[in-house]
């Protein structure tokens, strides 16, 4: 009885195991499918920005990116560019894992206002916590 019952778990376990990989191969393939990645004409992959800091959220208008960093920057990348932006924050950036200057998104009249929405963790004397600010470009610096 043990011998029949030890061969259905080895078979049991084929099986769980092979339906297992069949759904990840869909999901790699779907996800595959949905996410080209961005070609030059000669086919060649193009690096925009180099260097980065713990980059964490990203942003575009037009032809140009901004990218948070979680230490604390935002850098612009525009016609071949980089430029990191300084950002003012009311309190401390946290330094702790996971945590620093990470969500950005920029308001939708971004070109006449420079205002964007950032979501950030600080740390007080009561522990860690996060915030989301609306900030403005102003001399290549957010405030």
């Amino acid at each position: 009885m043990k011998k029949i019952a030890g061969v259905f778990m080895v078979i049991f376990l084929y099986l769980v195991g092979c339906s297992s990989n069949n759904q990840q191969d869909a999901v790699h393939n779907k996800t595959e499918q949905n996410t080209p990645p961005v070609e030059q004409e000669n086919g060649d992959l193009e690096v925009i920005a180099d260097y980065l800091e713990v980059p964490w959220s990203i942003d575009k208008i037009n032809n140009t990116f901004y990218l948070t960093e979680r230490t604390g920057s935002i850098v612009k990348i525009e016609n071949g560019e980089m430029e990191r932006q300084g950002v003012e924050f009311e309190k401390d950036l946290a330094t702790a894992s996971e945590a620093g200057l990470l969500g950005f998104a920029l308001a939708p009249n971004f070109p006449e206002s420079n205002l964007a929405y950032a979501y950030y963790t600080y740390e007080d004397n009561s522990g860690q916590f996060n915030r989301i600010i609306t900030i403005q470009l102003k001399n290549n610096v957010w405030r």
